[in-house]
């Protein structure tokens, strides 16, 4: 019997689920991060270099209303969108903008 890997195996069955589920909402950054498998911080700093970025005009990977956005008057209260910030962690790191 050949093995498998088990992180593949787990991703396929996040996959599946997320289809079941239909998992593609928007959440706050620390309920985002524990669904994710990431620090909260890891998602903000991502979020801040991505703003620094698009305000620079140079390419980002993060857009804003795709993979997060704000609620409120001030951009201290962000959501994550859950799908479209999963697809962006499956990119390999030399793949992403991130400055």
């Amino acid at each position: 019997m050949a093995k498998t890997d088990p992180i593949a195996e787990l991703n396929a069955r996040v996959k599946t689920l997320e289809a079941v589920l239909k998992i593609d909402q928007w959440m706050a950054v620390n309920e985002a991060a524990t669904i994710l498998g990431v620090k909260p911080c890891w998602i903000r700093t991502r979020i801040q270099r991505a703003e620094e970025r698009a305000t620079a005009k140079q390419p980002v990977t993060l857009k804003y209303g795709t993979h997060y956005r704000d609620i409120g008057e001030s951009r201290s209260q962000w959501q994550v969108s859950i799908g479209a910030m999963r697809q962006y962690l499956e990119l390999r790191a030399n793949e992403r903008y991130e400055g």
